[in-house]
């Protein structure tokens, strides 16, 4: 742990390195590729997080195209074996998530209150 408290607890980036590295078996050069686009992606997703002047809507929108613009950047270090795996990884991520944000079906701030 890094002593951040938040709602989720977030894996570090070299973590998140090692474990797309096990999950998708890269070279030393792909993993070293790899960091800077997940270091990029979190403090991207850092500023959008502190940004209050973002409706719930629009911070979503913002991740999710943040989310998607670093995985298109992993994808292109991958071969074709590895693309396949990292895209069942991202459908799995989405199905883990449940759906979550606008347009799940329920209007926002209306899902289950978390402690």
């Amino acid at each position: 742990m890094d002593g951040r408290m938040g709602r989720h607890a977030m894996p570090s980036v070299d973590d998140q390195v090692k474990h797309m590295a096990k999950k998708l078996s890269l070279s030393d050069d792909q993993q070293a590729k790899l960091k800077p686009i997940i270091e990029d992606q979190r403090k991207q997703m850092e500023q959008i997080r502190d940004d209050s002047s973002l409706s719930r809507e629009d911070r979503f929108s913002k991740m999710k195209s943040v989310h998607e613009s670093s995985a298109s950047q992993i994808k292109a270090l991958l071969n074709d074996d590895q693309q396949k795996q990292f895209d069942k990884m991202q459908a799995e991520r989405r199905e883990h998530m449940g759906g979550r944000g606008p347009g799940n079906g329920r209007p926002p701030g209306n899902g289950p209150s978390q402690p």
